[in-house]
């Protein structure tokens, strides 16, 4: 199924409207695609995608029946300083343009209900980054790791998550990390189209510097 702005915001209206206020309100476009992403899963069940993204292998290999929520790692760093250097917001981070999950899960009500409450907050003056914690992977890696503590703690195994590897979602089309996206255990490629990104600032347009640090990073992980 593909939805446009038009049937997002009707879908929201329609399933959710204790949600249509916050989502109305979200400044950016990338901001209530993030939003529309949990609560579609949220009512529906399924596999989400990004369009940027290339399905390389049958996802049956890796959801299974028990499987609730299915998610993966986009990242992990040593250091917070480490992960920022490399604009992530998290240091073990996951990723949101790919997931499945099974209707009413609670991780993605707990996103959802973050999002509510943060729809006009400023986390942080850099643009780019505000949306990745008030909807994007910052928002989602919290929820899913809250739930998958209590999970742990409380032994409650009907809402189970399953966290994959980075090398089957969370490839990058530069290899960074020194993962590369023609391994054969890559499931799900993402094109990092990155067209919500302002293109100045905390993650603008890459100079040769970037591309250094990547390089460097790269060798010592």
């Amino acid at each position: 199924r593909f939805y446009d702005d038009d049937d997002c915001e009707r879908f929201v209206g329609d399933h959710f409207p204790e949600y249509a206020e916050a989502y109305a309100s979200l400044e950016k476009k990338v901001e209530q695609s993030d939003f529309f992403r949990y609560l579609v899963v949220l009512k529906h069940g399924g596999v989400y995608a990004d369009i940027d993204t290339e399905c390389r292998r049958p996802l049956d290999d890796v959801v299974d029946a028990k499987d609730t929520l299915v998610v993966g790692w986009e990242d992990e760093f040593a250091t917070d300083a480490r992960a920022y250097s490399r604009h992530f917001v998290r240091r073990r981070q996951m990723l949101n343009w790919v997931f499945a999950g099974a209707p009413g899960h609670p991780a993605l009500i707990a996103v959802a209900e973050h999002i509510k409450n943060g729809a006009t907050k400023v986390f942080t003056k850099a643009s780019n980054r505000n949306t990745l914690e008030r909807t994007g992977p910052g928002a989602f890696t919290d929820a899913v790791m809250k739930h998958f503590e209590y999970v742990r703690v409380s032994g409650e195994k009907s809402w189970n998550v399953k966290v994959l590897p980075k090398v089957i979602f969370g490839t990058h089309p530069l290899g960074e990390e020194g993962v590369s996206q023609s391994h054969p255990d890559v499931f799900v490629a993402h094109k990092y189209s990155g067209g919500w990104k302002q293109k100045t600032g905390w993650n603008g347009r890459r100079s040769w510097t970037d591309h250094v640090a990547i390089l460097y990073h790269s060798i010592r992980n």
